[in-house]
């Protein structure tokens, strides 16, 4: 069933007016956050990235911040309102301070780009549930984005945090069971999958798994893309740096793919 070469790139293209589920895991500076960056950045329609870590894009150059808390999804025209806005702010800076007009450059695309910073500390458990606080705005965001009526993308930066085993709540779960009748697609990344709830990985139609060492992760992967762990372990242990594998679940088969460019990627 498995590849020992990379597959056509078509394979790792996402067609977002259909929707589509991306499950990417391996441990910190492996890469899975920037090969879902690029997929994010490449979406073309409304997207909203949960950031665990406070650490994406914080110079907000292709999102707006959003939140914590609860917010108004912004339509189409306050969206290009504020593009507008924000052009003519960046053409009154003074010419004589050409690097902060570079740095100050429009890159927000022509629909809503948001990003979510998640407020840990906000932990207060919602009345009669051990739901904290910030887990349940985030679910509410998910039902926002749920019901958006056209294609919406959802990067969860800290799939763990958001979709773990056993807690994911009742919007998270909607989204993750019935998604792909509203074109959603998700990008769902984090540093192990042992943890997270099962529909990351058994809805997802691309598994990417960059360097996983322990033996429980590996098990849990096998197990629920049908890949025999004495074909995965090897393949794991002679990735490249940065290299990844991928695992197609329409057509049931796993590809070796290349390391990332990662200085490109950031890019």
């Amino acid at each position: 069933m498995t590849d020992t070469q990379a597959p056509e790139s078509a394979g790792l293209v996402l067609d977002p007016d259909q929707g589509a589920y991306v499950a990417i895991f391996g441990r910190k500076g492996s890469g899975k956050s920037e090969l879902a960056k690029s997929y994010f950045r490449a979406y073309p329609y409304d997207r909203i990235v949960f950031d665990s870590n406070d650490e994406i894009d914080p110079e907000g150059t292709y999102t707006l911040d959003v939140g914590p808390g609860l917010f108004e999804w912004p339509t189409l025209e306050e969206w290009a309102e504020r593009l507008l806005a924000r052009r003519r702010r960046c053409a009154t800076l003074p010419a004589q301070r050409p690097v902060e007009r570079r740095r100050s450059r429009p890159e927000l695309p022509p629909y809503p780009s948001l990003r979510y910073a998640i407020d840990f500390t906000d932990d207060e458990l919602m009345p009669n549930s051990r739901v904290p606080h910030w887990l349940y705005l985030v679910d509410q965001v998910i039902k926002l984005a749920y019901h958006l009526g056209r294609p919406v993308c959802i990067w969860v930066d800290e799939v763990g945090d958001i979709f773990p085993v056993g807690k994911t709540q009742g919007n998270s779960m909607q989204a993750l069971h019935k998604g792909r009748h509203k074109a959603l697609t998700l990008l769902m990344a984090g540093p192990r999958p042992y943890n997270v709830e099962v529909l990351v990985l058994s809805q997802s139609d691309l598994v990417c798994i960059f360097e996983m060492p322990h033996e429980l992760d590996r098990q849990r992967v096998a197990a629920h893309c049908a890949i025999p762990i004495n074909e995965l372990g090897p393949m794991l242990d002679n990735l490249e740096e940065h290299g990844y594998l991928a695992f197609f679940a329409a057509s049931h088969s796993v590809a070796i793919l290349p390391p990332l460019e990662l200085d490109a990627a950031k890019r």
